[in-house]
């Protein structure tokens, strides 16, 4: 159970970092 948890924030900080990186030039 909670290495399910710690993979989906896992995905959920590389989305938001991948966005963050993506908008920047």
């Amino acid at each position: 159970m909670n290495e399910l948890i710690n993979q989906e924030l896992d995905l959920l900080l590389f989305t938001i970092w991948f966005r963050l990186t993506k908008i920047k030039p």
